[in-house]
Parts: C-alpha cells; structure tokens; sequence
C-alpha cells in the first residue's frame, strides 16, 4: 500500500515513464523552481573556479571532474 509520501512523486514517476503528466503538480513545480534558481547561480560564480564547480555539481549531481564548464544560455527544466 502506498504512502502519503509516495503520493507526492506520482506526476513525476508519470513524467519520467514518458506518460502524459500534470506539469503544474507542485513537487514539480518546486523541483523547475530549484532549477532556476541553481541554473542562475552559474552565471553569478561563474568567475569563481570552487564556486563554479561545486555549482555545476549542484545542477548535475556528478560531473567528470573540476574542468567541466556550461555556456550561457543554459536551460533545464526540472
């Protein structure tokens, strides 16, 4: 039997399976806002190279290592 919590992740399971989805769901809503906000914090370190990276891991969760650099504009959405 499914929780509460799980019901929180329903529009998102949908999305990622490739199903139609409810994107004004506000997990999802949420999730795009956290985007944003780490997408435009790039542009803010961008001249600074601990910043930058730790940025950069932020947005990805992993990258190959410290050299990794995104060009404006960058867009994701969630």
């Amino acid at each position: 039997m499914a929780n509460n919590d799980d019901a929180k992740y329903v529009e998102q399971i949908k999305m990622l399976a490739g199903k139609p989805y409810f994107g004004g769901d506000p997990y999802l809503t949420e999730l795009r806002k956290q985007s944003q906000e780490r997408t435009a914090n790039l542009a803010v370190v961008r001249n600074e190279p601990e910043k930058y990276s730790a940025a950069i891991r932020e947005l990805l969760g992993t990258v190959g290592d410290d050299k990794a650099i995104m060009e404006s504009p960058v867009f994701f959405d969630y």
